[in-house]
């Protein structure tokens, strides 16, 4: 509310009684309460900003309303992708492969064979050999 009281006290504003500036604050309040006050300060600044064809007049609730929403778009877009790869994230215990059986246990020779692919690849890369291995 004081980024709102900064920005509305740079228009001029006959003696306006005590009670009505309590009533228009909880407008203003009602109106902004469900942005954060980074996207508010955001909107106030891009309301006096030369961006702003409207910045000399005194802006209404929906006018920083509307401004606050356009900020908040960056979070929405954020929460979207967040949620679409939630969405598509299923951990491995929840997602059984009845389709296809396990695969079979490798005999000594498999292995062996496949330690030598193994290793044959690895010289061929230009890799040494490990010397704890």
């Amino acid at each position: 509310m004081a980024r709102v009281a900064a920005l509305l006290s740079q228009y001029y504003a006959a003696d306006v009684p005590q009670a009505a500036v309590s009533m228009m604050a909880e407008d203003w309040l009602e109106e902004l309460r469900e942005y954060p006050e980074w996207a508010i300060t955001k909107a106030v600044r891009w309301w006096k900003s030369e961006a702003n064809a409207d910045r000399k007049k005194r802006p209404l609730e929906g006018d920083i309303a509307a401004r606050a929403k356009f900020e908040m778009q960056v979070v929405r877009f954020a929460y979207r992708a967040v949620r679409r790869y939630w969405d598509g994230f299923r951990p491995m215990a929840e997602t059984p492969h009845e389709d296809s059986p396990p695969e079979p246990e490798m005999t000594a020779e498999e292995r062996e064979a496949s330690r030598k692919r193994v290793a044959d690849l690895v010289a061929n890369a230009g890799f040494s050999k490990r010397i704890n291995g």
